[in-house]
């Protein structure tokens, strides 16, 4: 288990994900503007799904999974807040991949660099590696190879 991604999801349900919408209401900064577009208020949902940079890079991922899956996934504000439910071996990937992806537009918005499926892909192909390196260890491949065996090509460009 990844406390820190736990964390991140737990600020997400409870809105106290330091978003510039949140900060400026405690003061922490004059200016609400979403750090990739500019157009909106930086909220949770704007930054992660509605923002035209995150929503193009959903809708590229979404596409790329198809390609190398032909699985149909698609994002929207549901799902990509709450999670794919009911926790089936298919959604806890995409569970996986919505989170870290969350994740990763939340570091692109506080590195000021825009969201890309390049760079997603490369995040999520480290955490894909931490997590098979874990059921390595812990002797649950066959587990962790049921699980991704449909998913592994997700991560080639």
């Amino acid at each position: 288990k990844d406390s820190a991604a736990q964390w991140f999801q737990y600020r997400i349900l409870h809105r106290i994900l330091p978003v510039k919408n949140y900060l400026k209401k405690i003061k922490a900064t004059d200016n609400d503007d979403c750090t990739f577009c500019g157009n909106s208020t930086e909220t949770i949902e704007h930054i992660f799904v509605s923002c035209s940079h995150s929503l193009a890079m959903w809708n590229q991922f979404s596409i790329h999974i198809y390609n190398t899956t032909s699985e149909r996934v698609g994002f929207n504000i549901s799902n990509v807040i709450f999670g794919n439910c009911p926790l089936l071996d298919t959604n806890m990937v995409v569970n996986f991949l919505i989170l870290y992806g969350k994740l990763f537009i939340f570091y692109c918005s506080k590195q000021n660099k825009l969201p890309c499926l390049s760079g997603l892909l490369c995040y999520l192909k480290v955490k894909y590696e931490i997590e098979k390196c874990i059921s390595y260890k812990n002797a649950e491949m066959k587990i962790f190879d049921k699980r991704w065996s449909l998913w592994r090509n997700i991560f080639q460009e």
